[in-house]
């Protein structure tokens, strides 16, 4: 039940809690009616121990029990109204094939491994239900094949991320730094871009990455070298 509702804190929206939280609450209501099934049954032995004989049960035992029971199946009923596991979620977090990719700065070149995210599905789920991703690794999206102004946002991924928009050529025309996890604000290019690259916050600051700086990869008709 804790860890429920340490969930449920800091989930603003019932549709960001993960599988954990839907199956933990239904577990937790069949438990507190087994709970009130075994209290139930101690209280009408312990009436029988005493009186020697058969009792029947009171009326406010009775009402407790339906009481705890109603309160129990319609959490349970709540939890999968309202906490739904989604089908498709388990598939949300296994990554896609890594691939070579590199990053040229001021400070010299980085070698990355990236998902390469190019189908609508997976570009719509992106690294949403992810719970960690290692350094020096991302997504890198193909919004192609025309430039445009992109948004992005953070519905349903846990990770604070860096937000890199690229041109064409590779070269990157803005970034998003430390994005907030969850949130649904819209995070514009500002600037035309063929290609987005999503890797931990704080990568940007680490690597002293600026605009106008290069990402090397197949997609701009480069070369990993």
């Amino acid at each position: 039940l804790a860890r429920c509702m340490a969930h449920l804190k800091r989930s603003s929206r019932p549709s960001v809690c993960d599988t954990l939280t839907s199956i933990d609450l239904c577990i937790c209501c069949s438990t507190l009616l087994k709970l009130c099934s075994l209290v139930l049954k101690h209280t009408i032995l312990k009436a029988n121990k005493k009186m020697k004989q058969p009792s029947v049960i009171s009326r406010k035992t009775a009402i407790i029990f339906l009481c705890l029971s109603g309160a129990c199946i319609i959490a349970g009923v709540i939890a999968m109204m309202y906490l739904p596991i989604p089908s498709t979620q388990v598939k949300f977090e296994i990554p896609l094939e890594l691939e070579g990719m590199q990053i040229r700065t001021s400070k010299g070149v980085h070698d990355f491994l990236v998902e390469l995210a190019d189908t609508p599905d997976e570009i719509t789920r992106g690294l949403m239900f992810r719970r960690n991703l290692p350094p020096n690794q991302g997504m890198l999206f193909n919004l192609g094949p025309e430039e445009a102004v992109r948004s992005f946002w953070m519905k349903d991924t846990y990770l604070p991320l860096d937000i890199i928009f690229i041109d064409r050529e590779g070269q990157i025309v803005s970034i998003a730094k430390d994005t907030e996890p969850l949130s649904e604000k819209r995070i514009s290019s500002l600037h035309p871009a063929l290609a987005v690259l999503e890797v931990n916050a704080g990568t940007s600051a680490r690597l002293g990455l600026k605009v106008g700086d290069k990402i090397l990869h197949p997609l701009f008709g480069q070369n990993n070298s």
